[in-house]
């Protein structure tokens, strides 16, 4: 009887993605307080794989809940916030029905058991210091502080860090603010977003003309606005002397951009000079992107 009463308090929406395995967990909760002891009243969360497309198939759950301990702590301040919130958001703490939140925990922790990678799970949340926390603390209220959590603490993610890293990729906005399940699938598809942005920055190579002024340990801002740093130039001359093609590779320097995933970009850089005289400064329109995909 219980099984029963968790699958119909809480929604999963697992239609004909049943077999597949997930990599990654948006998680999102909505709570009464900002302090790690806050009292969760919606648990949201999304199965993905980061590596494919925001309308590739996954899966949702949202479970709202009920705190009935005196660990779990309220703020005025947060209610407060919350009178505020939409009519659909504060609607969507009702539907489905409250249920005790031990009941969404045990339900959570099985569809990540079922439909996750064994071992490799990644799960994210907007916010390192705020959802992983809290959550943390609601299992070891529920089932003991010798609670293991359903993935391991070193793959969690702080998906707000990587927003702020990936400026340039906007974000996918939520049908409704403040609603978990929304909330962990925008997140999601703005992740899965990104990684495809560096899968195509990862792939490309630039082509310039001309070449000659290049020189190591010069910078220059690219047509993407990326400041690339020289770090290997070689140079080749017809018989005559005149130059004939030069390369060089280069390192994108703006900040964890270039380190993220473990990888840096390499440009090969390829050209041909008419003159003698190559010293003319890099012009944007002498810059073009070739995609190898």
């Amino acid at each position: 009887m219980i099984v029963t009463v968790i699958i119909l308090q809480s929604m999963i929406d697992i239609r004909g993605v049943a077999m597949k395995k997930y990599t990654d967990l948006m998680l999102d909760i909505e709570t009464l307080d900002t302090r790690p002891t806050a009292e969760i009243i919606q648990i949201g969360a999304v199965l993905f794989n980061a590596a494919e497309k925001p309308n590739s198939k996954v899966i949702t759950f949202i479970a709202n809940t009920e705190c009935n301990n005196p660990a779990y702590t309220t703020s005025q301040a947060t209610m407060d916030w919350w009178a505020k919130q939409s009519d659909a958001a504060n609607e969507s703490l009702n539907n489905p029905a409250p249920e005790p939140i031990v009941f969404a925990l045990t339900e959570l922790e099985e569809l990540i058991k079922t439909h996750a990678k064994n071992g490799d799970l990644k799960v994210w949340a907007k916010g390192a210091d705020f959802d992983f926390p809290i959550i943390k603390h609601a299992f070891e209220v529920e089932f003991g502080k010798d609670i293991k959590l359903p993935w391991q603490y070193h793959h969690q993610n702080c998906c707000r860090t990587l927003f702020k890293m990936f400026k340039d990729v906007e974000q996918i906005k939520p049908d409704t603010a403040h609603n978990a399940k929304y909330d962990a699938l925008a997140q999601a598809q703005t992740v899965q977003k990104i990684y495809a942005h560096l899968a195509v920055l990862k792939s490309k190579r630039l082509v310039l003309k001309p070449f000659d002024h290049l020189h190591v340990g010069q910078t220059y801002l690219d047509n993407t606005q990326n400041h690339v740093l020289i770090t290997n130039v070689t140079k080749d001359f017809d018989a005559k002397g005149f130059p004939k093609q030069s390369t060089f590779t280069g390192e994108v320097i703006d900040g964890l951009q270039a380190e993220f995933m473990g990888f840096t970009r390499q440009y090969s850089i390829y050209g041909e000079c008419q003159t003698r005289d190559c010293s003319n400064p890099i012009n944007e329109s002498d810059l073009q992107w070739r995609v190898e995909l």
